[in-house]
């Protein structure tokens, strides 16, 4: 069941990519390759007609069906026409039916229901094929996307049911250009670039009476893509039900790797209860996402340049506008297997600012630094985590396998906010042998500015004088003089006994 639900997302990207001989291309094989492709996804592809004379293929009526009334998993697709005309260049020109409709889920299935309709007007693609890889080149000057989306009922504290709301979205890209190329092989591939110009959407969340309790728009200026899947050298996609099925088919060689860039961004999103109303505008610089997937573990990256948010309500006496610079994530993680494998974790934050608006409020004379907040965490190591091994236990019956570090490291692990700053590096091992980790290893510590702060926060009043004394205290027995005027220094030990040691000194 974890697995099913994504057969028909599969099936019908499959349908675009049906792997044809390495010769001049008819659509008549086109047609038959899309049709064998569906029969072994578990769909059904069916056209109301199909007429083919002299090199003209010409579908009408076309549907895409799968069901599954267990799970609530239901697609249907329809698309009026394709036609194929097979070029003298051993290619073949694909048009369509501008408009394509979309339902899927069933009404009170567990995931819910919704549908939807995509025009894409004056889509052209052309299919070629050649020394074990086919083609499909394809443009689309303008794409635009509508649809609603029921999610399934839930239930609340007191055990009666809820019906959420309705979820309606619309979307509009313009100029893609693109291509899915599928490669044969000892592991098949499927690799799919594309381009696009200024894409704008906008999603409206809805109560049961129509009332509108959110609101969402947004626009990117350009955007551009580059991912590969790697196939199964013998498993099927199209045959994984359970987490065996799935690790089987990660051991066969299934890997996904994906680019996305993006343009600059703007969006709103207006909140429209009464008990909390608001708005939130943003603007974000280019940014880019990378993801990875394959048996060695799950990756995924991610960085901007900079944005802005301003934030407006009713219930807020200032508008609070937050202005950060570069900011970035990186992380990977071992997803199966009983072996250590290399993790990582890294997430910065250059600067963040604030307008004065919301300084004023709690400090109005300019008594603190208005100086950037600054994050940095930079982590690394190694730890078993075998996430397809524990869905399969739960799906057994048995008991899982615990998920284990065996190393942290901690490159940098810093924070600077109003004129004060803390650093920790260190380097970990770790003993699973009794059921819990226990570490071993040391980590150093600085606090520079700290008792500045902690004198402006009692200036304020937003700090009573007795925290702070019983702070410095608690500073003063684990922290010891650094090299600066207000810096402290500490390095904190952890031995293999369980023993931990602050300076030197034994504190358990």
């Amino acid at each position: 069941m974890y697995f099913r639900k994504f057969a028909p997302v599969v099936g019908v990207t499959a349908l675009l990519l049906g792997s044809t001989a390495a010769h001049a291309l008819t659509g008549d094989e086109i047609w038959a390759s899309w049709q064998d492709t569906a029969t072994k996804s578990g769909l059904t592809l069916a056209a109301e007609s199909v007429a083919s004379e002299g090199g003209v293929l010409k579908l009408t009526g076309l549907s895409l069906k799968q069901s599954v009334p267990t799970e609530g998993l239901n697609l249907d697709v329809s698309l009026a026409e394709v036609t194929m005309t097979d070029n003298s260049d051993g290619s073949v020109a694909i048009t369509t039916a501008p408009e394509m409709k979309a339902s899927y889920g069933a009404e009170g299935g567990v995931f819910g229901h919704g549908a939807m309709t995509i025009v894409n007007e004056g889509l052209a693609v052309t299919a070629k094929s050649e020394g074990g890889v086919t083609t499909y080149d394809y443009a689309v000057p303008k794409q635009t996307v509508t649809g609603d989306f029921s999610p399934p009922p839930v239930v609340d504290d007191m055990s009666m049911e809820v019906v959420p709301g309705v979820f309606t979205f619309s979307g509009e890209t313009l100029d893609q250009l693109g291509s899915y190329v599928y490669t044969t092989g000892s592991n098949d591939t499927l690799g799919v670039k594309f381009t696009a110009g200024k894409t704008t959407h906008s999603t409206q969340t809805k109560a049961i009476d129509g009332t509108i309790v959110s609101d969402q728009t947004g626009e990117v200026d350009t955007m551009a893509g580059d991912s590969t899947i790697t196939f199964g050298a013998t498993q099927s996609l199209f045959n994984v039900k359970t987490a065996a099925d799935f690790l089987a088919l990660m051991n066969d060689g299934l890997a996904i790797s994906a680019v996305i860039d993006q343009g600059a961004t703007r969006g709103t999103t207006k909140e429209l209860n009464p008990m909390f109303a608001y708005e939130v505008v943003t603007n974000g610089q280019p940014s880019k996402i990378s993801l990875s997937f394959d048996k060695t573990g799950l990756g995924m990256s991610a960085a901007s340049t900079g944005g802005d948010a301003a934030f407006t309500s009713p219930m807020v006496p200032v508008p609070v506008n937050a202005v950060f610079g570069p900011v970035s994530i990186d992380f990977r993680m071992p997803i199966m297997g009983n072996e250590a494998q290399d993790f990582k974790f890294l997430l910065g934050l250059e600067s963040l600012t604030l307008n004065e608006e919301v300084w004023a409020m709690v400090d109005a004379g300019a008594t603190l630094p208005r100086d950037p907040l600054m994050l940095k965490i930079d982590t690394s190591g190694k730890a078993v985590f075998d996430v397809f091994g524990m869905i399969a236990a739960e799906e057994a019956g048995t008991e899982p396998s615990a998920p284990a570090i065996d190393s942290l490291s901690i490159s940098a692990m810093n924070l600077s906010v109003a004129g004060a700053s803390v650093a920790a590096t260190g380097n970990f091992t770790f003993d699973n042998s009794m059921g819990v980790p226990v570490p071993a290893g040391v980590a150093d510590v600085q606090l520079d500015g700290a008792n500045g702060l902690m004198d402006k926060l009692v200036a304020l009043g937003l700090l009573p004088q007795q925290q702070v004394d019983s702070a410095r205290m608690m500073m003063g027995m684990f922290f010891k003089p650094g090299n600066g005027d207000d810096s402290l220094v500490t390095a904190i030990e952890a031995k293999e006994d369980g023993s931990i040691f602050v300076n030197g000194m034994q504190i358990q």
